[in-house]
Protein backbone atom coordinates (compact mmCIF):
# COMPACT_ATOMS: atom_id res chain seq x y z
CA UNK A 1 0.00 0.00 0.00
CA UNK A 2 2.76 2.39 0.92
CA UNK A 3 4.63 1.55 -2.29
CA UNK A 4 1.56 2.31 -4.42
CA UNK A 5 1.07 5.61 -2.61
CA UNK A 6 4.67 6.65 -3.26
CA UNK A 7 4.39 5.67 -6.93
CA UNK A 8 1.17 7.68 -7.26
CA UNK A 9 2.78 10.65 -5.55
CA UNK A 10 5.70 10.43 -7.95
CA UNK A 11 3.40 10.43 -10.98
CA UNK A 12 1.50 13.41 -9.58
CA UNK A 13 4.73 15.33 -8.94
CA UNK A 14 5.95 14.60 -12.46
CA UNK A 15 2.62 15.80 -13.89
CA UNK A 16 2.79 19.09 -11.95
CA UNK A 17 6.41 19.64 -12.95
CA UNK A 18 5.65 18.89 -16.62
CA UNK A 19 2.63 21.17 -16.59
CA UNK A 20 4.58 24.09 -15.13
CA UNK A 21 7.46 23.65 -17.57
CA UNK A 22 5.10 23.53 -20.56
CA UNK A 23 3.21 26.56 -19.26
CA UNK A 24 6.46 28.47 -18.84
CA UNK A 25 7.72 27.59 -22.33
CA UNK A 26 4.50 28.37 -24.19
CA UNK A 27 3.03 31.32 -22.31
CA UNK A 28 3.22 34.60 -24.22
CA UNK A 29 4.15 37.42 -21.84
CA UNK A 30 3.27 39.88 -24.60
CA UNK A 31 -0.37 39.31 -23.65
CA UNK A 32 0.30 40.70 -20.15
CA UNK A 33 2.17 43.69 -21.59
CA UNK A 34 -0.69 44.60 -23.95
CA UNK A 35 -3.37 44.13 -21.30
CA UNK A 36 -1.56 46.28 -18.73
CA UNK A 37 -1.03 49.11 -21.20
CA UNK A 38 -4.65 48.94 -22.44
CA UNK A 39 -6.07 49.00 -18.90
CA UNK A 40 -4.49 52.38 -18.21
CA UNK A 41 -5.68 54.09 -21.39
CA UNK A 42 -8.14 56.83 -20.56
CA UNK A 43 -7.49 56.44 -16.83
CA UNK A 44 -5.69 58.54 -14.24
CA UNK A 45 -2.29 57.55 -15.62
CA UNK A 46 -0.73 55.96 -18.69
CA UNK A 47 1.60 52.97 -18.53
CA UNK A 48 4.14 51.90 -21.13
CA UNK A 49 6.59 48.98 -20.97
CA UNK A 50 9.63 48.77 -23.22
CA UNK A 51 10.17 45.02 -22.74
CA UNK A 52 8.51 42.25 -20.76
CA UNK A 53 10.21 38.87 -20.24
CA UNK A 54 9.60 35.72 -18.27
CA UNK A 55 11.33 35.59 -14.89
CA UNK A 56 12.11 32.25 -13.31
CA UNK A 57 9.19 29.83 -13.38
CA UNK A 58 6.28 31.93 -12.21
CA UNK A 59 7.26 35.55 -12.69
CA UNK A 60 8.07 38.32 -15.11
CA UNK A 61 10.67 41.02 -15.62
CA UNK A 62 9.68 44.39 -17.05
CA UNK A 63 12.33 46.76 -18.39
CA UNK A 64 11.81 50.44 -19.18
CA UNK A 65 8.50 51.06 -17.39
CA UNK A 66 7.11 54.58 -17.74
CA UNK A 67 4.12 56.03 -15.87
CA UNK A 68 2.71 59.33 -17.13
CA UNK A 69 -0.07 61.46 -15.67
CA UNK A 70 -2.44 63.40 -17.97
CA UNK A 71 -2.21 67.21 -17.86
CA UNK A 72 0.99 67.03 -15.84
CA UNK A 73 4.70 66.74 -16.50
CA UNK A 74 5.05 64.51 -13.43
CA UNK A 75 6.41 61.14 -14.48
CA UNK A 76 7.75 57.97 -12.90
CA UNK A 77 10.49 56.15 -14.81
CA UNK A 78 11.30 52.66 -13.55
CA UNK A 79 14.43 50.94 -14.83
CA UNK A 80 13.33 47.40 -14.04
CA UNK A 81 10.66 45.42 -12.20
CA UNK A 82 11.01 41.77 -11.20
CA UNK A 83 7.98 40.03 -9.73
CA UNK A 84 7.31 36.38 -8.95
CA UNK A 85 4.36 34.55 -7.43
CA UNK A 86 5.18 31.64 -5.11
CA UNK A 87 3.64 28.42 -6.45
CA UNK A 88 3.43 26.29 -3.28
CA UNK A 89 1.32 28.77 -1.21
CA UNK A 90 -1.26 28.75 -4.03
CA UNK A 91 -2.08 25.15 -3.08
CA UNK A 92 -3.30 26.44 0.29
CA UNK A 93 -5.25 29.36 -1.18
CA UNK A 94 -2.61 31.99 -0.40
CA UNK A 95 -1.20 34.40 -2.96
CA UNK A 96 2.37 35.50 -2.23
CA UNK A 97 4.29 37.79 -4.56
CA UNK A 98 7.93 38.81 -4.14
CA UNK A 99 9.29 41.75 -6.09
CA UNK A 100 12.24 44.03 -6.75
CA UNK A 101 12.03 47.44 -8.39
CA UNK A 102 15.04 49.41 -9.64
CA UNK A 103 14.47 53.16 -9.95
CA UNK A 104 16.09 56.53 -9.23
CA UNK A 105 19.48 54.99 -8.54
CA UNK A 106 18.13 52.73 -5.79
CA UNK A 107 15.80 49.80 -5.28
CA UNK A 108 12.60 48.75 -3.54
CA UNK A 109 12.21 45.08 -2.68
CA UNK A 110 9.83 42.99 -0.62
CA UNK A 111 6.82 40.75 -0.68
CA UNK A 112 3.03 40.94 -0.57
CA UNK A 113 0.67 38.14 0.40
CA UNK A 114 -3.08 37.74 0.63
CA UNK A 115 -5.01 34.86 2.09
CA UNK A 116 -7.58 33.98 4.73
CA UNK A 117 -5.71 36.09 7.27
CA UNK A 118 -5.89 39.20 5.12
CA UNK A 119 -3.24 41.28 3.39
CA UNK A 120 0.38 41.48 4.51
CA UNK A 121 3.32 43.35 3.00
CA UNK A 122 6.98 43.90 3.79
CA UNK A 123 9.25 46.16 1.80
CA UNK A 124 12.53 47.99 2.06
CA UNK A 125 13.80 50.93 0.04
CA UNK A 126 17.48 51.73 -0.41
CA UNK A 127 19.11 54.75 -2.00
CA UNK A 128 16.12 56.24 -3.84
CA UNK A 129 17.24 59.63 -5.17
CA UNK A 130 14.19 61.91 -5.00
CA UNK A 131 15.97 64.56 -7.07
CA UNK A 132 15.57 62.27 -10.09
CA UNK A 133 11.78 62.31 -9.85
CA UNK A 134 10.56 64.24 -12.88
CA UNK A 135 8.09 66.84 -11.68
CA UNK A 136 7.33 70.45 -12.45
CA UNK A 137 9.69 72.67 -10.48
CA UNK A 138 7.17 75.52 -10.22
CA UNK A 139 4.24 73.53 -8.86
CA UNK A 140 3.95 71.68 -5.61
CA UNK A 141 6.39 70.67 -2.93
CA UNK A 142 9.65 69.12 -4.16
CA UNK A 143 12.25 67.32 -2.04
CA UNK A 144 15.73 66.09 -2.93
CA UNK A 145 17.73 63.51 -0.98
CA UNK A 146 18.18 59.75 -0.84
CA UNK A 147 15.52 57.68 0.94
CA UNK A 148 15.97 54.55 3.05
CA UNK A 149 12.86 52.86 4.43
CA UNK A 150 11.47 49.71 6.02
CA UNK A 151 7.74 49.02 6.00
CA UNK A 152 5.66 46.23 7.55
CA UNK A 153 1.88 46.25 7.07
CA UNK A 154 -0.73 43.75 8.26
CA UNK A 155 -4.34 44.31 7.20
CA UNK A 156 -6.35 41.40 8.56
CA UNK A 157 -9.53 42.92 7.16
CA UNK A 158 -9.22 45.59 4.46
CA UNK A 159 -12.62 47.03 5.38
CA UNK A 160 -11.98 47.19 9.13
CA UNK A 161 -9.26 49.67 10.12
CA UNK A 162 -9.26 48.29 13.67
CA UNK A 163 -7.44 45.21 12.37
CA UNK A 164 -4.63 47.20 10.75
CA UNK A 165 -1.13 47.07 12.24
CA UNK A 166 2.49 47.55 11.23
CA UNK A 167 5.35 49.98 11.36
CA UNK A 168 7.21 52.40 9.09
CA UNK A 169 10.81 53.52 9.54
CA UNK A 170 12.03 56.07 7.01
CA UNK A 171 15.14 58.18 6.72
CA UNK A 172 16.32 60.69 4.13
CA UNK A 173 19.87 61.92 3.64
CA UNK A 174 20.96 65.52 3.13
CA UNK A 175 18.98 67.45 0.56
CA UNK A 176 16.73 70.43 -0.11
CA UNK A 177 13.04 71.35 0.10
CA UNK A 178 11.57 73.74 -2.46
CA UNK A 179 8.16 75.29 -3.13
CA UNK A 180 7.07 75.04 0.50
CA UNK A 181 4.45 77.45 1.79
CA UNK A 182 3.11 78.28 5.25
CA UNK A 183 -0.32 79.93 5.65
CA UNK A 184 -0.13 81.16 2.06
CA UNK A 185 3.40 82.57 2.34
CA UNK A 186 6.03 81.06 0.05
CA UNK A 187 9.21 80.03 1.85
CA UNK A 188 12.78 80.10 0.55
CA UNK A 189 14.67 76.89 -0.13
CA UNK A 190 15.38 74.79 2.96
CA UNK A 191 18.62 72.82 3.23
CA UNK A 192 18.66 69.87 5.60
CA UNK A 193 21.14 67.28 6.84
CA UNK A 194 18.73 64.41 7.42
CA UNK A 195 15.11 63.57 8.09
CA UNK A 196 13.46 60.77 10.09
CA UNK A 197 9.95 59.38 10.33
CA UNK A 198 9.02 56.41 12.54
CA UNK A 199 5.47 55.36 13.23
CA UNK A 200 3.65 52.32 14.59
CA UNK A 201 0.20 51.16 13.50
CA UNK A 202 -2.12 49.32 15.85
CA UNK A 203 -5.89 48.97 16.33
CA UNK A 204 -6.83 51.42 13.59
CA UNK A 205 -4.44 54.21 14.52
CA UNK A 206 -0.83 55.18 13.93
CA UNK A 207 1.37 56.85 16.51
CA UNK A 208 4.18 59.00 15.16
CA UNK A 209 7.15 58.09 17.34
CA UNK A 210 9.71 60.23 15.53
CA UNK A 211 9.30 63.10 13.09
CA UNK A 212 12.47 65.11 12.77
CA UNK A 213 14.22 67.33 10.24
CA UNK A 214 17.82 68.28 11.10
CA UNK A 215 18.50 71.51 9.25
CA UNK A 216 20.69 74.61 9.58
CA UNK A 217 17.81 76.63 8.10
CA UNK A 218 14.58 75.17 9.46
CA UNK A 219 14.87 72.50 12.17
CA UNK A 220 11.60 70.67 12.79
CA UNK A 221 10.32 68.13 15.28
CA UNK A 222 6.87 66.65 15.52
CA UNK A 223 4.60 64.03 17.04
CA UNK A 224 0.98 62.97 16.85
CA UNK A 225 -1.67 60.40 16.07
CA UNK A 226 -3.46 59.29 12.92
CA UNK A 227 -6.95 57.77 13.15
CA UNK A 228 -7.50 55.72 10.03
CA UNK A 229 -10.68 56.09 7.98
CA UNK A 230 -11.91 54.64 4.72
CA UNK A 231 -11.19 56.07 2.19
CA UNK A 232 -7.69 56.68 3.50
CA UNK A 233 -7.66 60.40 2.60
CA UNK A 234 -10.42 60.89 5.19
CA UNK A 235 -8.12 59.71 7.99
CA UNK A 236 -8.00 62.15 10.92
CA UNK A 237 -4.70 63.68 12.02
CA UNK A 238 -3.85 65.22 15.37
CA UNK A 239 -0.31 66.57 14.99
CA UNK A 240 1.97 69.13 16.58
CA UNK A 241 5.13 70.53 15.03
CA UNK A 242 7.93 72.48 16.71
CA UNK A 243 9.51 74.86 14.17
CA UNK A 244 12.81 76.57 14.93
CA UNK A 245 13.94 78.57 11.87
CA UNK A 246 17.36 80.20 12.13
CA UNK A 247 17.75 83.98 12.28
CA UNK A 248 19.47 84.03 8.89
CA UNK A 249 16.58 82.07 7.36
CA UNK A 250 13.98 84.41 8.90
CA UNK A 251 15.77 87.34 7.26
CA UNK A 252 14.95 85.73 3.91
CA UNK A 253 11.34 84.98 4.90
CA UNK A 254 9.96 88.18 6.43
CA UNK A 255 6.26 87.06 6.47
CA UNK A 256 7.23 84.02 8.53
CA UNK A 257 8.25 86.23 11.45
CA UNK A 258 4.65 87.40 11.97
CA UNK A 259 2.92 84.14 10.99
CA UNK A 260 4.93 81.81 13.23
CA UNK A 261 3.76 81.52 16.89
CA UNK A 262 6.16 82.82 19.51
CA UNK A 263 6.95 79.34 20.87
CA UNK A 264 7.20 77.85 17.37
CA UNK A 265 4.55 75.22 18.08
CA UNK A 266 2.12 74.62 15.23
CA UNK A 267 -0.80 72.19 15.76
CA UNK A 268 -2.79 70.53 13.01
CA UNK A 269 -6.15 68.81 13.44
CA UNK A 270 -7.91 67.69 10.29
CA UNK A 271 -7.98 65.14 7.51
CA UNK A 272 -5.08 63.71 5.54
CA UNK A 273 -6.56 65.22 2.36
CA UNK A 274 -6.60 68.66 3.99
CA UNK A 275 -2.96 68.43 5.01
CA UNK A 276 -1.83 67.31 1.55
CA UNK A 277 -3.78 70.11 -0.14
CA UNK A 278 -1.81 72.65 1.91
CA UNK A 279 1.29 71.74 -0.10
Amino acid sequence: MRRKFLIGLGYFGFFVFGFLVCFYLTFDVGIIKSELENLTKGGNFQLSINRLDKYRLSGFKAVGVKIRFPDSSTAIDIDQIQARISVIPLIFGKKKVSFKVLLYGGKVSGMMSRGKRGFRAELSAQGLDLARLKAQSDKGLTISGKVMSKVEINLSNLDNVKTWSGRIETGISSGRINNLSYLGASLPEINFDQGKLNLEMKAGRAEIKTLELSSPDFPLMGQGLIEFRIPIENSLLNLEFKLSPSDSYLEQAEPLKTLLPGDGRVPYQGSLAGLLSAF
